[in-house]
Protein backbone atom coordinates (compact mmCIF):
# COMPACT_ATOMS: atom_id res chain seq x y z
CA UNK A 1 0.00 0.00 0.00
CA UNK A 2 1.24 3.50 -0.82
CA UNK A 3 2.44 5.56 2.12
CA UNK A 4 1.73 9.24 2.73
CA UNK A 5 4.71 11.50 2.21
CA UNK A 6 5.84 14.04 4.74
CA UNK A 7 6.98 17.49 3.68
CA UNK A 8 9.78 17.05 1.08
CA UNK A 9 13.28 17.21 2.54
CA UNK A 10 16.15 19.24 1.17
CA UNK A 11 17.50 16.00 -0.31
CA UNK A 12 14.20 15.40 -2.14
CA UNK A 13 14.13 18.93 -3.50
CA UNK A 14 17.76 18.64 -4.56
CA UNK A 15 16.94 15.36 -6.37
CA UNK A 16 14.35 17.18 -8.47
CA UNK A 17 16.92 19.87 -9.13
CA UNK A 18 19.31 17.18 -10.37
CA UNK A 19 16.67 15.76 -12.72
CA UNK A 20 15.84 19.25 -13.96
CA UNK A 21 19.51 19.83 -14.76
CA UNK A 22 19.72 16.54 -16.67
CA UNK A 23 16.41 17.11 -18.46
CA UNK A 24 15.77 20.85 -18.96
CA UNK A 25 12.24 22.06 -19.65
CA UNK A 26 13.03 22.66 -23.33
CA UNK A 27 14.14 19.03 -23.67
CA UNK A 28 11.00 17.70 -21.97
CA UNK A 29 8.80 19.87 -24.20
CA UNK A 30 10.66 18.64 -27.28
CA UNK A 31 10.08 14.95 -26.52
CA UNK A 32 6.42 15.64 -25.71
CA UNK A 33 5.95 17.39 -29.05
CA UNK A 34 7.85 14.68 -30.94
CA UNK A 35 5.53 12.04 -29.45
CA UNK A 36 2.46 14.11 -30.37
CA UNK A 37 0.99 14.01 -26.87
CA UNK A 38 0.88 17.72 -26.04
CA UNK A 39 -2.61 18.66 -24.83
CA UNK A 40 -4.78 20.74 -27.18
CA UNK A 41 -6.29 22.73 -24.32
CA UNK A 42 -5.03 23.80 -20.91
CA UNK A 43 -5.08 20.99 -18.38
CA UNK A 44 -4.24 20.76 -14.71
CA UNK A 45 -1.85 17.96 -15.55
CA UNK A 46 0.02 18.91 -18.75
CA UNK A 47 2.14 16.35 -20.56
CA UNK A 48 5.43 17.95 -19.48
CA UNK A 49 4.44 17.63 -15.83
CA UNK A 50 3.45 13.97 -16.34
CA UNK A 51 6.84 13.18 -17.83
CA UNK A 52 8.52 14.62 -14.73
CA UNK A 53 5.95 12.83 -12.56
CA UNK A 54 7.08 9.47 -13.99
CA UNK A 55 10.62 10.33 -12.91
CA UNK A 56 9.39 11.43 -9.49
CA UNK A 57 7.75 8.04 -8.93
CA UNK A 58 11.26 6.59 -8.58
CA UNK A 59 12.37 9.28 -6.13
CA UNK A 60 9.47 8.43 -3.80
CA UNK A 61 8.68 4.77 -4.63
CA UNK A 62 6.54 4.14 -1.55
CA UNK A 63 4.44 7.32 -1.76
CA UNK A 64 0.99 7.61 -3.33
CA UNK A 65 0.45 9.51 -6.57
CA UNK A 66 -0.88 12.67 -4.91
CA UNK A 67 2.02 12.72 -2.45
CA UNK A 68 4.52 12.28 -5.30
CA UNK A 69 2.90 15.14 -7.21
CA UNK A 70 3.02 17.40 -4.14
CA UNK A 71 6.72 16.67 -3.59
CA UNK A 72 7.45 17.05 -7.29
CA UNK A 73 5.84 20.49 -7.37
CA UNK A 74 7.92 21.62 -4.41
CA UNK A 75 11.07 20.53 -6.18
CA UNK A 76 10.09 22.06 -9.53
CA UNK A 77 9.29 25.38 -7.85
CA UNK A 78 12.76 25.41 -6.32
CA UNK A 79 14.52 24.25 -9.52
CA UNK A 80 12.54 26.07 -12.20
CA UNK A 81 10.18 28.47 -10.48
CA UNK A 82 7.18 26.43 -11.68
CA UNK A 83 4.13 27.49 -9.62
CA UNK A 84 2.19 24.81 -7.74
CA UNK A 85 -1.30 23.75 -8.71
CA UNK A 86 -3.96 25.51 -6.58
CA UNK A 87 -5.64 22.16 -5.98
CA UNK A 88 -4.06 18.73 -6.29
CA UNK A 89 -5.91 16.24 -8.55
CA UNK A 90 -6.96 12.78 -7.41
CA UNK A 91 -5.07 9.55 -8.00
CA UNK A 92 -7.54 8.68 -10.76
CA UNK A 93 -6.93 11.95 -12.58
CA UNK A 94 -3.18 11.43 -12.39
CA UNK A 95 -3.56 7.88 -13.76
CA UNK A 96 -5.65 9.12 -16.70
CA UNK A 97 -3.09 11.82 -17.46
CA UNK A 98 -0.29 9.25 -17.44
CA UNK A 99 -2.24 7.07 -19.86
CA UNK A 100 -2.72 10.03 -22.16
CA UNK A 101 1.02 10.71 -22.29
CA UNK A 102 2.17 7.08 -22.63
CA UNK A 103 5.76 5.89 -22.75
CA UNK A 104 7.19 7.35 -25.95
CA UNK A 105 8.26 10.68 -24.38
CA UNK A 106 10.18 8.84 -21.65
CA UNK A 107 11.90 6.61 -24.21
CA UNK A 108 12.91 9.69 -26.21
CA UNK A 109 14.01 11.49 -23.03
CA UNK A 110 16.54 8.78 -22.24
CA UNK A 111 18.03 9.15 -25.71
CA UNK A 112 18.73 12.85 -25.02
CA UNK A 113 21.02 11.92 -22.11
CA UNK A 114 23.08 9.28 -23.86
CA UNK A 115 26.33 8.52 -22.06
CA UNK A 116 29.62 10.19 -22.87
CA UNK A 117 33.04 8.58 -23.11
CA UNK A 118 35.17 8.17 -20.00
CA UNK A 119 38.50 9.87 -19.52
CA UNK A 120 41.32 8.12 -21.29
CA UNK A 121 43.27 7.52 -18.06
CA UNK A 122 40.40 5.65 -16.36
CA UNK A 123 41.52 1.99 -16.09
CA UNK A 124 37.90 0.82 -16.18
CA UNK A 125 37.19 2.55 -19.47
CA UNK A 126 39.30 0.49 -21.84
CA UNK A 127 41.11 -2.78 -22.38
CA UNK A 128 43.56 -3.68 -25.16
CA UNK A 129 43.03 -0.22 -26.61
CA UNK A 130 39.27 -0.74 -26.87
CA UNK A 131 36.39 1.07 -25.16
CA UNK A 132 34.74 -1.32 -22.70
CA UNK A 133 30.96 -1.54 -23.18
CA UNK A 134 28.77 -4.04 -21.30
CA UNK A 135 25.40 -5.56 -22.13
CA UNK A 136 23.03 -6.65 -19.37
CA UNK A 137 19.34 -6.75 -18.53
CA UNK A 138 16.91 -6.58 -15.63
CA UNK A 139 13.39 -7.96 -15.26
CA UNK A 140 10.69 -5.74 -13.78
CA UNK A 141 7.50 -7.14 -12.25
CA UNK A 142 4.29 -5.35 -13.21
CA UNK A 143 1.04 -5.55 -11.21
CA UNK A 144 -1.43 -8.22 -12.25
CA UNK A 145 -4.22 -6.62 -14.27
CA UNK A 146 -6.19 -7.67 -17.37
CA UNK A 147 -4.28 -5.23 -19.61
CA UNK A 148 -0.83 -6.03 -18.23
CA UNK A 149 -1.55 -9.75 -18.51
CA UNK A 150 -2.75 -9.41 -22.10
CA UNK A 151 0.32 -7.43 -23.17
CA UNK A 152 3.13 -8.76 -20.95
CA UNK A 153 1.98 -12.30 -20.15
CA UNK A 154 1.10 -13.97 -16.86
CA UNK A 155 2.61 -13.04 -14.51
CA UNK A 156 3.31 -9.72 -16.25
CA UNK A 157 7.01 -8.86 -16.51
CA UNK A 158 9.04 -6.35 -18.50
CA UNK A 159 12.59 -6.88 -19.73
CA UNK A 160 14.94 -3.88 -19.81
CA UNK A 161 18.10 -4.53 -21.83
CA UNK A 162 20.93 -2.01 -21.71
CA UNK A 163 24.34 -1.17 -23.10
CA UNK A 164 26.55 0.82 -20.73
CA UNK A 165 30.07 2.16 -20.72
CA UNK A 166 32.18 0.50 -18.05
CA UNK A 167 34.16 3.67 -17.35
CA UNK A 168 31.39 6.19 -16.65
CA UNK A 169 28.71 3.53 -15.90
CA UNK A 170 26.39 5.58 -18.15
CA UNK A 171 23.84 4.02 -20.46
CA UNK A 172 24.57 4.10 -24.18
CA UNK A 173 21.28 2.57 -25.26
CA UNK A 174 18.31 0.60 -23.95
CA UNK A 175 15.30 -1.42 -25.06
CA UNK A 176 12.23 -2.27 -22.96
CA UNK A 177 9.65 -4.90 -23.89
CA UNK A 178 7.42 -7.51 -22.31
CA UNK A 179 9.67 -10.29 -20.99
CA UNK A 180 7.46 -12.97 -22.57
CA UNK A 181 7.53 -11.27 -25.98
CA UNK A 182 11.24 -11.00 -26.65
CA UNK A 183 14.55 -12.61 -25.66
CA UNK A 184 17.78 -11.00 -24.51
CA UNK A 185 19.60 -11.76 -27.81
CA UNK A 186 16.78 -10.13 -29.79
CA UNK A 187 17.04 -6.95 -27.71
CA UNK A 188 20.82 -6.93 -28.08
CA UNK A 189 20.43 -7.18 -31.86
CA UNK A 190 18.21 -4.08 -31.76
CA UNK A 191 20.79 -2.20 -29.73
CA UNK A 192 23.56 -3.22 -32.11
CA UNK A 193 21.51 -2.02 -35.07
CA UNK A 194 21.44 1.46 -33.50
CA UNK A 195 25.18 1.85 -34.13
CA UNK A 196 26.15 2.14 -30.46
CA UNK A 197 29.23 -0.08 -30.80
CA UNK A 198 31.91 -0.09 -33.50
CA UNK A 199 35.49 -1.16 -34.20
CA UNK A 200 36.72 0.83 -31.17
CA UNK A 201 34.58 -1.26 -28.78
CA UNK A 202 35.05 -4.36 -26.66
CA UNK A 203 31.53 -5.65 -25.99
CA UNK A 204 31.35 -7.61 -22.72
CA UNK A 205 28.28 -9.73 -22.04
CA UNK A 206 27.02 -12.59 -19.93
CA UNK A 207 25.11 -15.42 -21.62
CA UNK A 208 25.27 -18.30 -19.11
CA UNK A 209 22.44 -20.04 -20.96
CA UNK A 210 24.42 -20.19 -24.19
CA UNK A 211 22.14 -17.93 -26.25
CA UNK A 212 25.07 -15.66 -27.11
CA UNK A 213 26.51 -18.32 -29.41
CA UNK A 214 23.48 -18.42 -31.69
CA UNK A 215 24.21 -18.44 -35.45
CA UNK A 216 22.58 -15.00 -35.71
CA UNK A 217 23.83 -13.04 -32.70
CA UNK A 218 27.61 -13.60 -32.67
CA UNK A 219 28.04 -12.82 -36.40
CA UNK A 220 25.72 -9.80 -36.09
CA UNK A 221 27.76 -8.45 -33.18
CA UNK A 222 31.05 -9.00 -35.02
CA UNK A 223 29.63 -7.28 -38.11
CA UNK A 224 29.61 -4.00 -36.15
CA UNK A 225 33.42 -4.18 -36.03
CA UNK A 226 33.42 -4.65 -32.23
CA UNK A 227 35.53 -7.24 -30.46
CA UNK A 228 33.54 -9.56 -28.17
CA UNK A 229 34.07 -11.06 -24.72
CA UNK A 230 31.10 -13.18 -23.69
CA UNK A 231 30.47 -15.64 -20.91
CA UNK A 232 29.04 -18.98 -22.06
CA UNK A 233 28.04 -22.18 -20.21
CA UNK A 234 30.66 -24.87 -19.54
CA UNK A 235 28.64 -27.25 -21.72
CA UNK A 236 28.98 -25.10 -24.86
CA UNK A 237 30.60 -27.16 -27.66
CA UNK A 238 34.00 -25.47 -28.01
CA UNK A 239 36.57 -28.12 -28.93
CA UNK A 240 40.23 -27.29 -28.35
CA UNK A 241 42.10 -26.67 -31.62
CA UNK A 242 45.30 -25.01 -30.37
CA UNK A 243 46.54 -24.47 -26.82
CA UNK A 244 48.12 -21.04 -26.34
CA UNK A 245 51.08 -20.25 -24.04
CA UNK A 246 48.87 -18.52 -21.43
CA UNK A 247 46.65 -21.59 -20.98
CA UNK A 248 43.80 -20.34 -23.13
CA UNK A 249 42.98 -22.14 -26.35
CA UNK A 250 41.67 -21.50 -29.83
CA UNK A 251 38.39 -23.07 -30.84
CA UNK A 252 35.77 -22.67 -33.54
CA UNK A 253 32.14 -21.65 -33.61
CA UNK A 254 30.31 -23.75 -36.16
CA UNK A 255 26.62 -24.14 -36.87
CA UNK A 256 24.75 -26.66 -39.02
CA UNK A 257 24.69 -25.53 -42.64
CA UNK A 258 27.54 -23.03 -42.29
CA UNK A 259 30.39 -23.22 -44.82
CA UNK A 260 33.14 -22.69 -42.26
CA UNK A 261 33.50 -21.96 -38.58
CA UNK A 262 34.53 -18.74 -36.82
CA UNK A 263 37.81 -18.81 -34.89
CA UNK A 264 37.47 -17.80 -31.23
CA UNK A 265 39.57 -17.99 -28.09
CA UNK A 266 38.37 -19.66 -24.91
CA UNK A 267 39.36 -18.33 -21.48
CA UNK A 268 38.48 -20.22 -18.31
CA UNK A 269 38.85 -18.73 -14.83
CA UNK A 270 37.29 -18.94 -11.42
CA UNK A 271 36.14 -16.37 -8.90
CA UNK A 272 37.39 -17.20 -5.40
CA UNK A 273 35.32 -15.80 -2.56
CA UNK A 274 36.41 -14.84 0.95
CA UNK A 275 34.79 -17.93 2.48
CA UNK A 276 36.70 -20.46 0.39
CA UNK A 277 33.93 -20.80 -2.16
CA UNK A 278 34.46 -20.34 -5.88
CA UNK A 279 32.74 -20.85 -9.19
CA UNK A 280 34.16 -21.43 -12.67
CA UNK A 281 33.57 -19.01 -15.53
CA UNK A 282 34.05 -19.74 -19.23
CA UNK A 283 34.58 -16.90 -21.69
CA UNK A 284 34.67 -16.77 -25.46
CA UNK A 285 36.40 -13.86 -27.17
CA UNK A 286 37.24 -12.67 -30.65
CA UNK A 287 40.57 -11.35 -29.29
CA UNK A 288 42.59 -14.38 -30.33
CA UNK A 289 46.09 -12.90 -29.85
CA UNK A 290 47.32 -13.41 -26.25
CA UNK A 291 49.98 -10.73 -26.71
CA UNK A 292 47.26 -8.14 -27.25
CA UNK A 293 44.88 -9.45 -24.58
CA UNK A 294 46.31 -11.66 -21.81
CA UNK A 295 44.14 -14.20 -20.02
CA UNK A 296 44.26 -12.49 -16.62
CA UNK A 297 43.29 -9.18 -18.19
CA UNK A 298 40.34 -10.73 -20.03
CA UNK A 299 39.14 -12.44 -16.84
CA UNK A 300 39.34 -9.19 -14.87
CA UNK A 301 37.67 -7.30 -17.71
CA UNK A 302 34.66 -9.60 -17.52
CA UNK A 303 34.53 -9.80 -13.72
CA UNK A 304 34.61 -6.01 -13.32
CA UNK A 305 32.08 -5.20 -16.05
CA UNK A 306 29.08 -2.93 -15.56
CA UNK A 307 25.91 -4.87 -14.69
CA UNK A 308 22.24 -3.97 -14.45
CA UNK A 309 22.57 -4.26 -10.69
CA UNK A 310 24.17 -0.82 -10.81
CA UNK A 311 20.72 0.62 -11.57
CA UNK A 312 19.43 -0.76 -8.30
CA UNK A 313 22.39 0.62 -6.37
CA UNK A 314 21.79 4.14 -7.68
CA UNK A 315 17.97 4.34 -7.71
CA UNK A 316 15.75 3.32 -4.80
CA UNK A 317 13.74 0.39 -6.18
CA UNK A 318 10.48 -1.11 -5.02
CA UNK A 319 11.37 -4.69 -4.00
CA UNK A 320 9.22 -7.68 -4.90
CA UNK A 321 9.49 -11.41 -4.42
CA UNK A 322 11.12 -12.01 -7.81
CA UNK A 323 12.42 -8.67 -9.04
CA UNK A 324 11.82 -4.94 -9.04
CA UNK A 325 8.15 -4.01 -8.80
CA UNK A 326 6.41 -1.46 -10.97
CA UNK A 327 3.06 -0.11 -9.84
CA UNK A 328 1.32 0.78 -13.12
CA UNK A 329 -1.68 -1.36 -14.07
CA UNK A 330 -1.88 -0.42 -17.75
CA UNK A 331 0.66 -1.41 -20.39
CA UNK A 332 1.49 2.12 -21.55
CA UNK A 333 2.08 3.48 -18.06
CA UNK A 334 4.08 0.37 -17.04
CA UNK A 335 6.39 0.95 -20.00
CA UNK A 336 6.61 4.64 -19.09
CA UNK A 337 7.56 3.72 -15.53
CA UNK A 338 10.28 1.36 -16.76
CA UNK A 339 11.74 3.97 -19.11
CA UNK A 340 11.55 6.55 -16.30
CA UNK A 341 13.67 4.27 -14.10
CA UNK A 342 16.41 4.29 -16.72
CA UNK A 343 16.09 8.06 -17.13
CA UNK A 344 16.57 8.61 -13.39
CA UNK A 345 19.58 6.30 -13.32
CA UNK A 346 21.11 8.08 -16.31
CA UNK A 347 20.62 11.48 -14.71
CA UNK A 348 22.39 10.31 -11.55
CA UNK A 349 25.24 8.78 -13.52
CA UNK A 350 25.78 11.81 -15.75
CA UNK A 351 25.83 14.30 -12.91
CA UNK A 352 27.54 12.16 -10.25
CA UNK A 353 30.65 10.47 -11.60
CA UNK A 354 31.65 7.06 -10.18
CA UNK A 355 34.44 6.93 -7.62
CA UNK A 356 37.93 5.97 -8.79
CA UNK A 357 38.48 2.26 -9.34
CA UNK A 358 40.00 0.52 -6.33
CA UNK A 359 39.93 -3.10 -7.48
CA UNK A 360 37.75 -6.03 -6.42
CA UNK A 361 37.01 -6.54 -2.72
CA UNK A 362 37.08 -10.06 -1.24
CA UNK A 363 37.31 -11.73 -4.64
CA UNK A 364 40.39 -13.24 -6.28
CA UNK A 365 40.47 -14.09 -9.98
CA UNK A 366 42.35 -17.25 -10.91
CA UNK A 367 42.79 -18.25 -14.54
CA UNK A 368 42.51 -21.96 -15.30
CA UNK A 369 44.99 -23.48 -17.68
Amino acid sequence: MSKPLSEPSLRDVASIGLLSAAYPLATVEAVVDAAGVREERNRKLPAQLMVMFSLGMWLWPEAGYVAVLRALQSGLYWARGVPSLPELPSDGSITNARKRVGHEPLKALLATARGSEAAGDDPRASFAGLRRVAFDEMVLDAPSSPENGAVFGTPPKLRAAMLAECGTLSLLGAEVEGAAEVTSPALLERLLAAGTVDERTLLVADFPGGTGLSPMLWPAARATGAELLWRVPPSAPLPCRTVLPDGTYLSELAWPGSDRGIEVRVVEYRLDGACGDYYPVRLVTSLVDPERADAAGLAACHADRWTAGEVGRVVRLRPSTSGTALRSKSAGTALAEAWALLCVYQAMRKLVRPAPAVGRDHVRISTIG
